[in-house]
């Protein structure tokens, strides 16, 4: 598992001058579990960090008809770049920053395997 505190600190390098922010403001906001080996799930802010501000390529992932309770824990501990999940229960997406996780879930065709197998 990734530093996210060093992670997050190389990230705010990459932010424009005029939006650079203290790094621990960058690490309380940006991500959803705060532990430092925790998972890398986005808040909002933090979405809109990577998407409207780094411009990161995003790689979507229809997740309504998966168990969510028990998706968003396997996602914590099996992803190794930040993702982001939208909506609510009904339409939800899984919004990848990493073009290898999205392909091989896409290739998996299946959420529940690609998790079960990925690492």
């Amino acid at each position: 598992m990734r530093d996210k505190m060093a992670f997050t600190e190389s990230l705010v390098k990459l932010l424009p001058e005029e939006s650079r922010i203290n790094v621990y403001q960058a690490y309380s906001t940006w991500w959803i579990n705060l532990r430092n080996q925790g998972g890398l799930r986005l808040t909002d802010v933090g979405y809109t960090v990577f998407a409207e501000v780094l411009k990161f390529q995003e790689y979507e992932i229809d997740y309504s008809y998966y168990d969510r309770h028990k998706m968003l824990l396997q996602l914590d501990q099996v992803l190794e770049n930040p993702y982001y999940i939208t909506g609510k229960k009904v339409q939800s997406k899984l919004i990848f920053f990493s073009s290898k996780e999205a392909m091989l879930a896409k290739l998996y065709g299946n959420l529940d395997k690609f998790l079960m197998n990925y690492k």
